[in-house]
């Protein structure tokens, strides 16, 4: 039995950056102050201008607030998670990756088991970096590798649940084919849940129906692209 699966796991403690070495990083459960530095900083600023699947995200009202008590109410245990570089004034952790998760919703390939289910996911844009910190390549973390490390935060979460690596999700339309590609590619290296398959007893079922978007790790795959990030844990 891998020892993750017995004794849960670490999550990433550095990001790899533009100028090929490492950036030290911090994960760690989101607070408003998190929440509200990113809106100001980055979401209204940078993200909000962009064709992306997390434009005009609300972090500090409808995610970290509403999404994530409902989540609570319903008993499936919401995880806040923020990725991100120290730095010396509030909120002293710069943040580079947001999510927002739940350790405890029915598997979507096998509804008799649980499984960790990702809602929210958004890392931050390379101009945020750019306007930051300018030609400084060691200080700028790679964006596709701040994906890898959100979607690798998901499925730790995941081990330190006692869900075995087990993560669904569902890919926003308005991140189109693009977002479709990435889950299922070699990167994210997930698998498309079958429009035809039903969802889990719930909301999803009777409200959103399956449009052929979601994705899952099962415990070999959760395993598989886990290990591949160890070098950075």
């Amino acid at each position: 039995m891998p020892a993750r699966i017995a004794r849960g796991l670490v999550h990433v403690s550095r990001a790899p950056t533009l100028a090929g070495g490492y950036l030290p990083i911090r994960v760690l459960r989101m607070t408003e102050e998190h929440a509200k530095w990113w809106d100001e900083h980055v979401q209204k600023k940078w993200i909000d201008s962009l064709d992306r699947a997390d434009k005009n995200w609300n972090w500090p009202f409808r995610i970290f607030n509403v999404t994530r008590l409902a989540a609570e109410t319903l008993g499936q245990m919401p995880a806040a998670l923020v990725a991100g570089v120290e730095c010396a004034s509030p909120p002293y952790v710069m943040p580079c990756v947001m999510s927002l998760l739940v350790e405890k919703y029915p598997d979507l390939q096998d509804h008799s088991r649980e499984s960790a289910f990702l809602w929210y996911l958004s890392p931050a844009p390379d101009q945020f970096f750019l306007e930051g910190r300018g030609r400084d390549l060691s200080a700028i973390p790679q964006r596709r590798a701040l994906m890898r490390i959100g979607m690798d935060m998901a499925i730790t979460a995941s081990y330190n649940a006692m869900r075995r690596g087990r993560l669904g999700l569902h890919a926003d339309p308005g991140g189109g084919e693009a977002l479709l590609r990435w889950y299922g590619g070699p990167e994210g290296r997930m698998s498309n849940l079958p429009a035809n398959h039903p969802l889990p007893v719930g909301f999803r079922r009777i409200i959103m129906r399956n449009d052929g978007r979601y994705f899952y790790h099962d415990e070999d795959s959760a395993f598989a692209v886990s290990c591949e990030l160890d070098t950075l844990r």
